[in-house]
């Protein structure tokens, strides 16, 4: 039986908590970012932890390679099932994106688009 590794299950749930931290203050998504006042005090604090929390997709990179770098084989089946279902993700979150800003409706262009982006985006 494997050992737990309290430590690097902590590291794990800091770094979920800046993914959070960067989710919110993102302002591309409609973060507190986007709605702070320039040259304010909140406006500088929110660009600080924005900074700091950055790292959290490397800190993910660092754990999964710390995890992996013993194993013999790995199953090409777990890597094809992974990018399936980014890819699935990926049209089903676009296209209700599309469905809700565009009540006009949806066109082959835009379905196109959206095919295009998200299969470029797992690859």
């Amino acid at each position: 039986m494997n050992e737990r590794k309290s430590n690097i299950e902590l590291f794990r749930i800091l770094l979920i908590l800046m993914v959070i931290v960067l989710h919110y203050f993102s302002a591309e998504m409609g973060g507190a970012l986007g709605h702070a006042i320039p040259g304010s005090i909140s406006y500088y604090f929110i660009h600080l932890m924005e900074s700091v929390s950055i790292v959290a997709v490397n800190g993910f990179v660092l754990i999964t390679g710390y995890f992996s770098y013993k194993k013999e084989n790995v199953k090409v089946s777990k890597v094809i099932n992974l990018i399936l279902i980014m890819i699935f993700w990926g049209l089903l979150l676009s296209l209700s994106t599309v469905l809700v800003l565009r009540p006009e409706g949806i066109n082959m262009q835009i379905i196109k688009d959206i095919i295009e982006s998200a299969t470029n985006q797992c690859l």
